[in-house]
């Protein structure tokens, strides 16, 4: 199975150029890696082919080359997956909205074993192969939505359209007075719908130094554009997610979907 290998040390050639904003460390990063699950069974992202001369460029990858999903190339429990992340209330909060730390699970399959069977009336969200949704937020539609376990704000709308403040310190943040309750809907491709309730609160309070320092949020923000609408970690906090690949055979009806 083809895997992607990060060089942090550049011991075999520099980045490439169009590789603007490295972050090379685990300190510079903030953790220890970073697992993102989605519908699709190959990664999508930038490919190069680099070069002991000390030479990179974009490619396109051939057949094989792309970086599989791992779930996919299970021999059983390989139709989707179950994020798991319990409420920051249960995990012992710094502040409301605010934990040093959250712990969850990740299961295998989707209705395959008696650990990662579906309760009933949840809604089904089917998606393009790229895990493409929409949202309602205000009354706009964004046709870019999706799901992302990978980043850990939300990203939606703009300033103007949102009415909320920039913040100060933390610029590029969503920064309202006190934290509020907003509202939006999410829909499926063609089939399934829910309306979620979410919070929104001062991300320059949330990220100021204090100690203990919290690192998990559920309630922080930025614009992601007037098109754009990402559920990403705060999202999944308090909820179970399934996640059907692509093209996948599950008790809920066939991927790609997000269910939940």
């Amino acid at each position: 199975m083809p895997i992607q290998v990060m060089d942090d040390t550049k011991s075999f050639v520099p980045a490439p150029s169009s590789c603007a904003n490295l972050t090379n460390t685990p300190t510079s990063f903030g953790a220890n890696g970073l697992i993102g699950i989605d519908v699709s069974l190959f990664d999508g992202g930038l490919y190069y082919s680099c070069q002991s001369s000390g030479t990179c460029a974009s490619i396109t990858p051939g057949p094989g080359q792309h970086v599989p999903s791992p779930i996919f190339q299970l021999s059983s429990d390989s139709n989707g997956s179950v994020v798991n992340l319990p409420a920051l209330a249960t995990q012992s909060p710094v502040t409301a909205d605010a934990a040093v730390a959250a712990y969850g699970t990740l299961t295998l399959g989707i209705g395959t074993e008696s650990n990662n069977q579906p309760p009933p009336g949840l809604a089904v969200c089917d998606t393009g192969p790229g895990g493409d949704l929409k949202t309602v937020y205000n009354g706009t539609t964004f046709t870019n939505s999706y799901l992302d376990t990978g980043t850990d704000y939300l990203s939606f709308s703009t300033y103007a359209a949102t009415g909320l403040p920039q913040c100060a310190a933390q610029t590029g943040y969503y920064c309202p007075a006190q934290t509020t309750t907003l509202s939006a809907v999410i829909t499926g491709k063609t089939t399934g719908s829910s309306s979620i309730n979410f919070p929104l609160g001062n991300a320059d309070a949330f990220l100021a130094s204090q100690s203990p320092q919290p690192y998990a949020l559920d309630a922080i923000g930025d614009p992601g554009g007037a098109n754009t609408f990402a559920w990403s970690g705060p999202y999944f906090f308090g909820r179970s997610v399934y996640i059907a690949l692509d093209g996948s055979t599950t008790v809920l009806g066939p991927g790609p979907y997000f269910a939940f």
